[in-house]
Order: structure tokens, then sequence, then C-alpha cells
């Protein structure tokens, strides 16, 4: 075999390898899988929290009010909470549904929200270097049944600075 040909050979299998590896990169894609190697399992929603779930006998309403944009610092609250809401949603076999809403700019959703005592808070953030402060929602509603719910989420402190803080306090939190 002349060194023409195994050139042209390897040249084959490097064009091949790379057409299977795209292919393959398409079709991984679309899958995606979580592993929590926690010791504390701080990514796994609780046992007591599926547990809670699978016992709804009604839908579980979950309505989120929050601020679009948020503090730079806060940027990991929303994505968070749908991440946790969602493993609920799954665990209830689909009895908890949840939307979030982003009330500012809505002039009546406001002041129906304020009739709840559902007001924005006092953030600051730094934005190009300056040190601004903003008022922002960060509420969540429940209704179950006949009772309904109302949780500030700012009162979760430091925790909702962190994103491992907040997805570990969060099942508490819906559970109470």
């Amino acid at each position: 075999m002349s060194a023409q040909s195994r050139w042209f050979g390897w040249l084959g299998i490097a064009v091949l390898a790379v057409v299977l590896g795209v292919l393959a990169g398409f079709s991984f894609d679309k899958i995606s899988y979580e592993v929590d190697m926690t010791e504390d399992s701080r990514f796994t929603l609780p046992e007591k929290a599926r547990e809670l779930a699978r016992g709804l006998e009604d839908t579980f309403k979950v309505t989120v009010y929050l601020s679009n944009p948020l503090p730079s610092y806060l940027n990991h609250v929303r994505d968070v909470l749908r991440k946790r809401l969602d493993e609920f949603r799954e665990a209830s076999n689909g009895r908890l549904e949840y939307e979030f809403i982003d009330p500012v700019g809505n002039d009546a959703l406001e002041a129906e929200l304020k009739e709840r005592n559902i007001v924005p808070v006092a953030a600051q953030d730094v934005i190009e270097g300056k040190v601004t402060t903003g008022q922002y929602y960060l509420w969540a509603t429940f209704q179950y049944q006949d009772q309904n719910e109302t949780y500030n989420l700012a009162e979760l402190g430091q925790a909702l600075r962190s994103a491992e803080m907040l997805q570990s306090v969060v099942p508490y939190q819906i559970a109470a």
C-alpha cells in the first residue's frame, strides 16, 4: 500500500470520527440527566417533600411574583425555584401547577397585590461600579383547596443569595 493510500485511509477514518462525533453530540444534546453526589443530597428533593407531593389530593397552585430583572446576585433565583417546582410537580403526578409573573408595569396587578400586602422589597445592586437601590418583587403564593398562604422570599435572607443554599431550603418552605 502506498503512502498516499495510507494517508487517504487515515483521512477517511478522521472524517468519519468527526462526523460520528457531531452526530453523537446532536443526539446527546437532547438528553439531560443529573446525579446528586453531595454527601447531604442537597440537590435532590428530600423524601419527606416527595411524600407530601405524592399525597396531594387536589391541585396545588404556586404563583411566584418575581421581578425581571433581579439584582445580579439573585439571577439564579428563578432557575432554582423552577427546578424545585418541576421536581415537586413530577413527584405529585402533575397535581402541582406553577407560574412566574413579573408584576412590574402592570398597574392593575400591582394594585391588587398591594391590597394583599404583596409589595416590592428594597434591594441593592452594583451596576457599572455604582451601588443602586431598587424595588423588586420576591413573593410566592400557595393555594391548596381552601387554604391560601403568602410567602416573602426575601425572608430567606442569606439563603436567597446562594443557589446551593436556596435549593436546600426551598423544599421545606413549600412544605411548610
